[in-house]
């Protein structure tokens, strides 16, 4: 570690400097041209100056609990560079509107409430809320590069119609949010190169038949819903190799799931019986058992 103006800076194996808790953002920081990840937590009063365009290795930018501007030319230094973008925030109005400008961006992490509930009064603060919850959707169809989207704790209760536009899109997590159906689902399939989707911690009652349009997926993880039930159309995604149902109320699996020839991964254990549920499969034999 080195020390800086009264803070740590602490080096990772990726050359990452981890800043936390400072009145502003030294100078000094870039003069360490190898930087390849900057991690920025609670530090007030930032503005990115045009001095970050001397990192030319940095790929990797997060800002934890803390708003920032961009300089000009620090701006277009980034929209060339940044592959991997981390916001944690508070509110959605803190969500910086130079994200969607990132145009090279391959991996985005949000984490934070996107939405706001408009109030009946229909006041104007509750209508300037819904105003940025909207643009916060409908923007992120600009970042077309983006390979892997993490959308945390967004207090989502449907997944955002920009995301079927994202015809790049690898990865997709959405755990931690208020979905209890997921419906839209089928609009996924416009993502041809989608292979993981992880639905888990959220309140999903029902998965619908649709999901085996999913032709390309190989990841799902829908733990920790309120599943019941398992359609039998699931298990004829049959690339999937990884497929997580544990901590639902499911009591039994459909007899398809002997279709899946790829599978590597199954865990199916109950929330009510954790200890005694568990069904794992035979590969060999080509049967559960528990």
């Amino acid at each position: 570690m080195n020390y800086l103006q009264g803070k740590y800076i602490q080096m990772t194996d990726k050359l990452e400097i981890c800043l936390t808790g400072l009145p502003g953002l030294p100078d000094t920081v870039f003069e360490i041209t190898e930087i390849e990840s900057l991690k920025l937590e609670q530090v007030k009063n930032v503005t990115i100056p045009a001095g970050v365009a001397k990192l030319d290795s940095l790929q990797e930018f997060s800002l934890i609990y803390c708003p920032a501007k961009l300089q000009l030319l620090a701006l277009n230094h980034l929209k060339e560079h940044l592959k991997v973008l981390r916001l944690t925030f508070e509110s959605s109005e803190e969500i910086p509107m130079w994200m969607y400008t990132l145009h090279c961006l391959e991996e985005l992490y949000l984490t934070g409430p996107l939405t706001n509930e408009v109030s009946k009064t229909g006041n104007l603060e509750s209508l300037r809320d819904l105003r940025v919850k909207l643009q916060a959707f409908s923007t992120l169809k600009k970042l077309t590069n983006l390979a892997s989207l993490e959308l945390s704790g967004c207090d989502l209760e449907r997944i955002p119609s920009a995301v079927f536009s994202l015809n790049n899109l690898q990865e997709l997590d959405l755990k931690e949010n208020k979905l209890c159906t997921v419906e839209e689902i089928l609009s996924l399939q416009h993502c041809r190169r989608l292979v993981t989707l992880r639905l888990w911690h959220n309140k999903i009652t029902y998965i619908p038949d649709h999901i085996t349009k999913l032709h390309t997926l190989e990841t799902l993880d829908i733990s920790f819903n309120k599943l019941k039930k398992l359609p039998s159309r699931l298990f004829y995604c049959t690339r999937l190799r990884h497929l997580d149902i544990s901590h639902n109320q499911i009591t039994s699996i459909p007899s398809e799931v002997n279709i899946l020839p790829g599978l590597q991964f199954f865990s199916d254990v109950s929330e009510h019986e954790e200890s005694s549920m568990y069904g794992k499969y035979d590969f060999f034999s080509g049967v559960f058992w528990t």
